[in-house]
C-alpha cells in the first residue's frame, strides 16, 4: 500500500506499508523507472486491459 513518494532530481523514494505498524522505503531513479516503463507500455487495445 503506497504511502507517498518524493522525487529530488533523478532520485525517487517511495514509502509503502510493510505491515500493520511498519513503513518501508524503496529507492530508485526516475530515469531508470521511465526506461523500464517505455517498453512495457500497455496499449488501450490490449485484451488484458479490462472492459
Amino acid at each position: 500500500m503506497g504511502r507517498g513518494w518524493i522525487a529530488e532530481g533523478d532520485a525517487l523514494r517511495v514509502y509503502y506499508g510493510a505491515a500493520d505498524r511498519r513503513v518501508a522505503l524503496a529507492t530508485g531513479k526516475v530515469s531508470g523507472l521511465l526506461e523500464w516503463l517505455r517498453p512495457h507500455r500497455v496499449s488501450r487495445e490490449d485484451p488484458h486491459d479490462g472492459p
